[in-house]
């Protein structure tokens, strides 16, 4: 028995007698706990996710994570449990209860291990509302018209004859009441922002004390949850043609308008 292997290494020593308590009673017990008992247990996940968190870390250090959470909803459906504490939620109607502002979450840990402190990894609230409020400035027509001489785009023919139409000269090109008008340009930005999302994965947030409803789901104080961007935005059930860019999507039937979202399919 190994429980005789280590007395018989060790003696019976305190060491001894705690690695055995480790090995029959703890690891069994974390197993047990996690597997059937944890308030987590009953979603579905690869086995592993119950355990440790190792396989999304893998994936997030070979830069394929989001790639990763795409495949775990395919196989296992709209709630996947990816690691001992933690969800991803692939239901656009989830985005309000997780990352809206009054949302009973903050941020996770996950913050944390980026350097320095901007409105992207700023978990104290308040002090987040102040820079954002400070970086608000940055992205007023004025300062936007100032980057204008280092911004280039590589647009369709329609874009392109949609832009030379409404501003005849190169310098006409400025932010203002016409650029925004300019509805199939905005359709393809947001085409692309969908087909590449500069944040593919999840922005995980951890369930506060009250938990968290979202949907028919009631997430627990303690979990850290987040909607994973890339998987969303390629879902069949709410893209028809995921993978194809197509910025028509985003404007009203037979005509130039713009939608608050996708053609509904």
């Amino acid at each position: 028995m190994l429980g005789e292997a280590i007395f018989a290494l060790l003696g019976p020593s305190p060491l001894s007698s705690f690695l055995i308590l480790i090995l029959f009673v703890a690891i069994p017990g974390y197993f047990v706990y996690q597997t059937w008992l944890h308030p987590l247990a009953a979603y579905p996940d690869p086995f592993l996710a119950k355990l440790t968190n190792f396989y999304t870390l893998l994936h997030a250090i070979r830069a394929g994570r989001y790639e990763y959470l795409y495949r775990l909803h395919q196989r296992h459906g709209r709630v996947v449990r990816i690691g001992p504490q933690r969800l991803s939620i692939l239901d656009a109607e989830a985005m309000g209860p997780i990352y809206g502002f009054q949302a009973n979450v903050k941020k996770s840990n996950f913050y944390e291990e980026f350097h320095g402190i901007s409105t992207f990894n700023e978990i104290d609230p308040n002090k987040h509302a102040r820079k954002r409020r400070v970086l608000s400035h940055a992205f007023s027509d004025q300062a936007l018209h100032g980057m204008e001489p280092h911004i280039l785009s590589a647009i369709l023919t329609r874009l392109t004859t949609a832009i030379r139409t409404a501003f005849p000269t190169l310098v006409d090109i400025v932010a203002g009441p016409r650029l925004m008008q300019l509805s199939y340009l905005r359709a393809c930005i947001e085409e692309s922002m969908r087909l590449c999302p500069p944040a593919p994965s999840d922005l995980p947030r951890e369930v506060l004390p009250g938990g968290l409803q979202v949907g028919k789901w009631h997430i627990p104080a303690g979990t850290v949850v987040g909607v994973p961007a890339y998987p969303l935005h390629h879902s069949e059930e709410y893209f028809d043609r995921p993978f194809v860019y197509d910025p028509s999507r985003w404007l009203l039937r037979g005509s130039e308008g713009l939608l608050d979202g996708p053609t509904p399919l």
